[in-house]
């Protein structure tokens, strides 16, 4: 579920999940891509269906954004929510398994989605194989070079309220200038040491819904997760990702 940004109020306004970046969405500018060229993807499940990506930490430990719990049944966690792991598909095959345990940024802001991550705890049920492994962590307050081309995976739409990918879709996305992100954002939502911008401001390049939590990697490192926007792919308005390499410190704090 990316979330959008509704521009006529200047406000940051959550769009409901049908069309924010978290729920139902593809890789706009994107292709094919199996789970064997990135077996770290996961899906998170809300309600039977593909809600958001998460990423593969540990044998039983993923991250995912923060506003993807935001769901009023979130207490009962346990019993909405479900995780796929070592899938190609949207919806099927691969290990479906339960969620033990989730603890949200206690920053997180579910108005401006500052500190947009969360730590998922999983079922011991699942192996490494050669679809489901781990990804490493960037080291903690790391700089990231503009220009860097970050592989973003995800199932979201493969456009701004277009159709849902049945497999695995990715691109590479450019971290754009922070100062530039910064002025474009600056009366709609601010743009703080737990995000950046990556994609395109000429349009045609982004996530989109359903693509929420997914992960941008830059060699072998999940750097971002895909967190908000205006719309997709929208000219002057690029996707904003939440800054792992900042979260680091907190992260390595939620794992054994």
């Amino acid at each position: 579920m990316k979330v959008l940004f509704c521009l006529a109020v200047l406000c940051a306004t959550w769009i409901s999940p049908s069309i924010a970046r978290s729920t139902n969405n593809r890789i706009v500018g994107g292709e094919d891509f199996t789970i064997e060229q990135v077996p770290y993807q996961a899906s998170l499940i809300y309600n039977d269906n593909h809600w958001c990506g998460a990423v593969l930490l540990r044998q039983n430990f993923a991250i995912t954004a923060a506003h993807c719990f935001d769901v009023p049944d979130f207490n009962n966690f346990r019993e909405v929510y479900r995780i796929r792991v070592g899938s190609t598909y949207i919806n099927r095959e691969g290990i479906v398994a339960t969620l033990i345990d989730v603890t949200l940024h206690p920053q997180f802001d579910v108005d401006t989605y500052n500190f947009d991550v969360a730590v998922i705890q999983i079922c011991d049920c699942f192996t490494w194989t050669e679809r489901i492994q781990p990804i490493a962590l960037p080291a903690a307050n790391q700089h990231t070079l503009e220009g860097s081309l970050g592989l973003v995976t995800g199932w979201g739409r493969l456009w701004y309220q277009g159709p849902i990918p049945d497999i695995l879709q990715g691109a590479e996305m450019p971290i754009l200038n922070r100062d530039r992100c910064l002025e474009t954002y600056a009366q709609i939502n601010p743009i703080t040491d737990s995000m950046f911008c990556a994609g395109s401001f000429y349009g045609g390049l982004d996530s989109c819904h359903g693509d929420s939590g997914g992960p941008m990697v830059l060699n072998g490192e999940v750097i971002g997760l895909v967190s908000w926007g205006i719309a997709c792919a929208q000219v002057d308005f690029p996707g904003v990702y939440t800054n792992i390499s900042f979260l680091r410190p907190w992260i390595d704090q939620q794992l054994p």
